[in-house]
């Protein structure tokens, strides 16, 4: 019988300084002894903060703390594994990005309720309009096979619009900007009955963020007045239709039994 390997759950927090010479322990306020993390809490300093994150190292669970090995953040499979030197690490849901142009073009859309989709190249698909009832951006979502994931929007609308039996009342966007979505995460989406569109935005386009663009001068300074000016013209710009490609779109078990019925069954066309 083979036996089945359990990841940890839980890991040690060594906190090292912001250049990275200097790194201790966290403490516990009561015990004194080493402070545990959870995998939930590290996962979510991961995606909240950053600057943080690279500067805790999870360690292993060894008594004694010159024979732990380093640990990374694992959000698939919601687990710490073991970190080996010279490799990258994983970051939040394997495909974060920490560019003003990713982020002004996720907050806009989360500001918008009545959404206008553009299928680009594909002329099966009409465009689809819809009000959602809700707009989550970057919720957790935490899948029946332990798979956890933050896609860029979560979408809800109801149950008049004609893609509600099929997908289910909701789907999911994502932002692509310096990478799209990995292959595992397209299947899992897909294997959970989660539709998914891509906005896609290249460099050197003004739906990128002025101060990332390539004639953007590096000496000149910008603050939070750019920031909000580039997300209220992507919203003008989005109002008129957003352009997206749409990577999975699943079928829901009460539609397919349906389409089976319709093509088995003479009356149920009539």
């Amino acid at each position: 019988m083979s036996l089945k390997s359990v990841r940890p759950k839980n890991a040690y927090v060594k906190l090292y300084s912001e250049d990275g010479s200097v790194g201790y322990y966290q403490e516990d306020d009561i015990s004194g002894e080493h402070s545990l993390v959870s995998i939930e809490k590290a996962i979510r300093i991961a995606k909240d903060n950053r600057k943080l994150h690279k500067r805790r190292h999870y360690m292993s669970l060894h008594p004694n703390p010159d024979d732990r090995y380093r640990l990374r953040v694992h959000t698939v499979n919601k687990q710490f594994e073991r970190y080996s030197k010279g490799e990258p690490e994983l970051a939040i849901g394997r495909n974060y990005d920490e560019s003003m142009t990713h982020k002004c073009a996720v907050e806009a859309l989360s500001r918008m309720r009545h959404m206008k989709f553009i299928f680009v190249g594909d002329c099966k698909h009409k465009p689809l309009e819809f009000d959602f009832t809700s707009v989550r951006k970057e919720p957790c979502l935490n899948l029946p096979n332990s798979a956890m994931y933050y896609p860029d929007l979560l979408c809800t609308f109801e149950e008049d619009h004609e893609m509600y039996d099929k997908w289910g009342g909701k789907l999911a966007i994502e932002v692509k900007y310096k990478h799209g979505c990995e292959s595992y995460k397209i299947e899992d989406f897909m294997f959970h009955n989660i539709p998914v569109l891509e906005l896609i935005i290249k460099n050197d386009t003004f739906r990128q963020f002025p101060a990332e663009r390539p004639d953007w001068p590096e000496e000149r300074l910008w603050g939070p007045e750019l920031v909000e000016k580039h997300i209220n013209d992507l919203i003008s710009y989005f109002e008129e239709g957003i352009y997206v490609t749409l990577i999975v779109n699943p079928i829901s078990t009460r539609v397919h039994h349906c389409q089976r019925r319709c093509k088995t069954d003479p009356l149920t066309s009539i």
